[in-house]
């Protein structure tokens, strides 16, 4: 979040650098590899290089330093407990919205983090245009020895004032990948051109972008993926009137991770129609099949609950650090406040994931049970949340505008995984 003193921005950096982005086929030519599905380009003018950030987590730094030496990890006195660290180390790939290097500060997700004693978080922001006839590439992808490259330059700026003889982590592990809103074809389109080594993978999560990826065009030669019982349906869906030459893209690349790493599981959290379009006949379900989904689009309910979650949490937040004033924010959302909500990690999305995470993060509720408890306290607030998420996007609190009184849904899209990461991110 783009709060300078929000109670989860810890003093620990996040690394960055620019690299060519090597989904542009330019890129590949002049690296020597191919790209077997090269794209259309864009009409935004999408920049050829990609501005990677990598978040390095306090308790990798204090893990590592303790193994490299010898010791056992201990915090004794910090009143921190962290897992034991295991070698090589592991990578999250964040695919995130367009132009975002610093996502894991925007979206508030150091706090789920920074007590992770065994990841890397490398950031690859992605493009928001989908149009075609421009100049570049319309998704960021990345690469493993990027990967490598941007782990050094972390190492270097996290140990530059340690005293310590340091041996670099090149030995890592991607083990999940994670997308949110455009960061989906990035995310794909690097494992169908074989730009990361993927064998290892874990997790797939999707965040409110469950789409087909109907473009680029299939491979020469290739043929068309073979679809689920429920992904088999060839009518329009809430976002496109008819796709028949669709490539499937993204179930191209689930199935290609499958094919080596058959334990891989596959997450989405479904938020909006935008994010995660369903048919509009037939099954009715959404276009790609998932082995967890986390359906927040089922009920009014669940809007409404995280409408008034998210944005009390949010606008109290920001009054604390002097970014909106008491007098700004709905008598109805202070109300809420007055109940106590549960604290970020507290408080699931659904029943069904009332479990403790790999983030250490253990529920204590969930969306719905919140909900019912203070049913009529949300319901008296529904009235504000388009003038609320307003205020949101006004004063900048994500991103620039974003989300406004002719989108309010852009909070719900920002709050699923501003709520819910802890549970599925890695």
């Amino acid at each position: 979040m783009q709060f300078e003193n929000f109670p989860e921005r810890d003093k620990f950096v996040v690394g960055n650098a620019r690299f060519p982005n090597p989904l542009d086929p330019r890129t590949a030519a002049a690296q020597g590899y191919t790209l077997v599905q090269p794209e259309k380009a864009g009409t935004s003018g999408n920049p050829r290089e990609v501005f990677y950030g990598i978040y390095f987590p306090p308790a990798l730094m204090k893990a590592y330093l303790a193994w490299y030496k010898g010791v056992a990890f201990t915090t004794a006195g910090e009143g921190e407990t962290f897992p034991n660290f295991s070698y090589p180390v592991r990578v999250c790939i964040f695919f995130a919205a367009p132009g975002d290097d610093a996502s894991i500060e925007t979206l508030g997700l150091r706090f789920f983090f920074k007590t992770v004693a065994d990841t890397f978080f490398v950031v690859v922001p992605n493009y928001e245009d989908r149009g075609t006839g421009g100049t570049h590439p319309k998704n960021a992808g990345v690469t493993t020895d990027i990967i490598k490259k941007l782990i050094k330059i972390a190492e270097a700026v996290r140990f530059r004032d340690t005293k310590a003889d340091i041996k670099f982590l090149f030995d890592f592990t991607i083990t999940s990948c994670t997308a949110y809103s455009a960061g989906f074809g990035g995310m794909v389109q690097s494992i169908n051109n074989s730009l990361i080594d993927f064998q290892h993978l874990e997790r797939l999560v999707f965040y409110d972008c469950l789409y087909r990826a109907d473009g680029p065009a299939l491979p020469a030669g290739e043929k068309p993926p073979v679809l689920s019982t429920a992904e088999n349906n060839s009518g329009p869906d809430e976002l496109d009137k008819s796709h028949g030459s669709s490539a499937f893209n993204t179930r191209r690349a689930i199935n290609r991770v499958k094919a080596v790493a058959s334990k891989m599981q596959t997450i989405a959290y479904c938020m909006s129609t935008g994010g995660s379009p369903k048919y509009l006949q037939g099954n009715k379900g959404y276009t790609v099949e998932v082995d967890k989904l986390i359906d927040l689009r089922a009920s009014d309910d669940q809007r409404n609950c995280l409408f008034a979650l998210s944005l009390t949490r949010v606008l109290h937040m920001a009054k604390d650090e002097g970014l909106v004033t008491a007098a700004e924010i709905p008598n109805s959302l202070k109300d809420i406040y007055k109940t106590t909500i549960p604290a970020r990690g507290q408080i699931a999305s659904l029943s069904s994931q009332m479990k403790t995470s790999r983030t250490g993060f253990t529920p204590t509720t969930n969306l719905l049970d919140w909900g019912k408890n203070n049913k009529a306290l949300i319901q008296k607030a529904q009235g504000i949340f388009g003038t609320a998420s307003d205020l949101v996007g006004k004063k900048n609190l994500f991103y620039d505008g974003y989300p406004s009184l002719s989108n309010p849904g852009g909070m719900l899209h920002i709050a699923q995984i501003f709520e819910f990461a802890w549970e599925e991110f890695i």
